[in-house]
């Protein structure tokens, strides 16, 4: 093996490390959306006093500024995600460049 595929090899590792992180901060952004998407919709059964965990401590709110809250935390994680996505497609890119180079394979399946 040529100085040339021994970089690549290590360049692939480090790719595939790289999407492994990305692969498991996409579920725990998934496991959080859920958590907010269960949390808005029980707001929306909730009338009379809404409280929220801040800490350990739990102070009274009003349910509309939770809900807003809720709805910003969403939108800041699905912008997360977008971007997790889009660094995965890369990545998987640049994996299969790779691997046709290492292969010699030009994309022939």
């Amino acid at each position: 093996m040529n100085n040339e595929q021994q970089n690549l090899v290590m360049d692939f590792q480090e790719l595939q490390n790289k999407l492994q992180g990305i692969m498991m901060e996409k579920q725990q952004l998934l496991m959080q959306t859920s958590e907010i998407d269960r949390a808005i919709k029980a707001m929306k059964d909730v009338s009379g006093k809404t409280y929220e965990m801040i800490g350990t401590v739990l102070i009274e709110r009003d349910k509309e500024e939770i809900s807003s809250d809720l709805l910003e935390r969403k939108q800041m994680l699905d912008l997360r995600m977008e971007s997790l996505e889009k660094s995965e497609r890369t990545i998987k890119s640049r994996l299969q460049s790779i691997t046709e180079k290492l292969t010699g394979n030009k994309g022939e399946n």
